[in-house]
């Protein structure tokens, strides 16, 4: 989470240097293309990913118990079966 603040932290900096170092009438420009931006983002409901990469849209729930992992997305589930009972073998 601290990564998170930090990287808000200089992102916001660096926006506020551009916007700063802009006239008044290039400075509204800008707000106003960074505003639609910002709608634009915050109502897409599509995600994409790189050949490298994983990209989950919605909420996701993942856990691992017994070095065993699963991941619930929305109706998909995926997961390994369950250990055996340590009196299975």
């Amino acid at each position: 989470m601290h990564i998170r603040a930090r990287e808000q932290a200089v992102w916001q900096a660096r926006f506020e240097t551009a916007l700063e170092s802009l006239g008044n009438d290039e400075r509204e420009s800008a707000v106003a293309a960074l505003r639609v931006a910002l709608r634009e983002q915050a109502t897409s409901s599509a995600v994409s990913s790189g050949d490298d990469g994983q990209t989950i849209g919605g909420s996701v729930h993942i856990s691992a118990h017994y070095g065993v992992a699963a991941l619930r997305m929305g109706d998909v589930n995926l997961s390994h079966p369950s250990p055996p009972d340590p009196q299975q073998g």
